[in-house]
C-alpha cells in the first residue's frame, strides 16, 4: 500500500513524512515536492522522493503513479490560485488510480463564516464530495505553533498583542498533532467518508493566549 504526501517539503509535510515513516516501510512512502532536493534525507532512508507541481499538471501523472492513498496538504496561496491547484491535484489523483484521499481542511466551514481562508477549503471539500475516490476531511483548528513561534514572541518584544478576534475562542492545536492525525487516517482503515474536527483540548481566546505568554516570559 503506497501512500503519497503532497507538499512534503513544507513544515506540515515534513512532520507528516516523519510520522508516516514511523508507521509503514519506507518503500511504501512517496513524497512529492516542487523542491525534492529538500527531501534528500528521506530519500536516503528509502522513501521515494519525486518532483510534482500543482502548477505543472503534466508533472502529476508520474508523481502520483503507483500510489493507493494520498494526503493532500492544502497549498498556501489563498484564493483562485489555491482552488485551481487543488482541483488539478484531485483530478490528477483520480486519474492516477488513487483510492483514498485525505485533505487538510479547516474548522469553521460555513457559508456565513467571513474568514478569508474558508472559501478555498469549502470549494475543495465540494470537489471531494464528487471526486470518485474515498475521502477523509481533516478540519483543523488554528495552529498553536503560530502563536508560540510568531505572535507571542512579537508581542513580548513590543509589549502589545493585537488581535481583532475579541473574546472568540479557538481550540488551538499543535501542528505535529494534526500531522499525526492525518497520517493515522490514511494508514488505518475505517476513515473513508469521515469528517474530523481536529482541535486542542481547551478553548482559548487571544486574550487567554496573551496572558499565558506573559506568564511564561516571566
Amino acid at each position: 500500500m503506497a501512500i503519497v504526501i503532497t507538499g512534503a517539503s513544507g513544515e506540515f509535510g515534513l512532520l507528516a513524512a516523519e510520522r508516516l515513516l514511523d508507521l509503514v516501510p519506507a518503500e511504501d512512502v512517496i513524497l512529492i515536492s516542487r523542491s525534492p532536493q529538500r527531501l534528500a534525507s528521506f530519500a536516503e532512508r528509502g522513501a521515494d522522493v519525486r518532483f510534482g507541481d500543482f502548477d505543472e499538471p503534466e508533472s502529476l501523472s508520474q508523481a502520483f503513479s503507483g500510489a493507493d492513498r494520498m494526503l493532500l496538504i492544502s497549498t498556501i496561496q489563498v484564493g483562485e490560485n489555491r482552488q485551481r491547484q487543488h482541483k488539478t491535484a484531485i483530478e490528477a489523483a483520480h486519474r492516477a488510480g488513487i483510492r483514498h484521499l485525505a485533505y487538510t481542511s479547516s474548522v469553521g466551514i460555513h457559508p456565513r463564516n467571513r474568514s478569508f481562508i474558508i472559501p478555498d477549503h469549502a470549494y475543495t471539500e465540494g470537489l471531494l464530495r464528487d471526486c470518485g475516490m474515498e475521502t477523509t476531511i481533516l478540519r483543523m483548528a488554528s495552529y498553536a505553533d503560530i502563536l508560540a513561534k510568531a505572535i507571542a514572541p512579537h508581542a513580548i518584544e513590543t509589549g502589545q498583542w493585537i488581535s481583532h478576534s475579541g473574546e472568540g475562542r479557538v481550540g488551538f492545536v499543535a501542528k505535529d498533532d494534526c500531522a499525526s492525525a492525518a497520517v493515522g487516517a490514511l494508514v488505518n482503515d475505517g476513515h473513508a467518508g469521515a469528517i474530523y474536527h481536529i482541535t486542542g483540548p481547551e478553548l482559548l481566546s487571544h486574550r487567554d493566549a496573551a496572558a499565558l505568554a506573559a506568564e511564561m516570559s516571566g
